[in-house]
């Protein structure tokens, strides 16, 4: 009787988790649906290391003026909510510059630069962004329709701390 009734709990809790699992699939998937994206494209990287500047888009630097961590441009008749983002108004000869010192700060730590899509929850492209690989922004719409996009870590240039490990 008991090796019975062993069964039928451990049937019970398998079945419990299964729907756990299930649930928090539909949970991890809903959350990822109200998040946008970024999509790697190699003629975005070619756009903005030609210097093509572009007056259909507004321009705007995540960093300093002079070493920028990303710079992005989006349609003129995108609502976007800048906040830490800076409105620049880029003529060839300053992209060039921004893009130019952005390569060297990439290099002197071992990293190359990449253009891509900027992608809201809908799927839609809204705009393009030029900078290291290693960025994970929040791109998300506000109930007011406002599109949102967090910019890169403060420390995006650091050359991470090198470890000895044969300490004598």
């Amino acid at each position: 009787m008991k090796k019975r009734n062993t069964k039928k709990t451990f049937i019970l809790y398998l079945s419990v988790l299964a729907v756990s699992v299930c649930s928090g699939c539909t949970a991890w998937r809903q959350l990822q649906e109200s998040y946008g994206k970024l999509r790697l494209n190699d003629d975005v990287k070619a756009l903005f290391e030609s210097y093509v500047v572009s007056p259909e888009f507004e321009y705007y630097i995540s960093g300093t003026d002079l070493y920028p961590r990303a710079i992005i441009r989006m349609e003129e008749d995108e609502n976007f909510a800048h906040g830490l983002w800076k409105r620049r108004h880029f003529t060839r000869k300053d992209l060039q510059a921004a893009v130019e010192n952005m390569r060297y700060e990439a290099m002197s730590i071992g990293l190359r630069l990449h253009g891509f899509d900027i992608i809201d929850n809908s799927g839609k492209k809204v705009g393009e962004w030029y900078s290291v690989m290693d960025v994970s922004p929040s791109i998300t719409r506000t109930k007011e329709g406002y599109l949102s996009i967090s910019t890169p870590r403060v420390d995006i240039y650091e050359r991470p701390p090198r470890i000895n490990i044969f300490h004598y």
